[in-house]
């Protein structure tokens, strides 16, 4: 099953939100680092960003 999430969250520069697909379902932080690790490579931020919030919206 394929898990669709919004995910918002602070970076250097401001605030961005996303939306990201899983294989698995949030179930603690250790996903969220890992999350907020990817976004920060993907987009390229001088520090790591902080997740504020995420939010289930469907399950494939």
């Amino acid at each position: 099953m394929k898990y669709e999430y919004f995910v918002s969250y602070a970076h250097d520069n401001g605030f961005g939100n996303s939306s990201i697909t899983l294989e698995q379902k949030i179930d603690g932080y250790e996903l969220l680092l890992e999350i907020a690790k990817k976004i920060t490579k993907d987009g390229d931020f001088n520090s790591q960003v902080i997740i504020l919030n995420f939010i289930l919206l469907k399950e494939k």
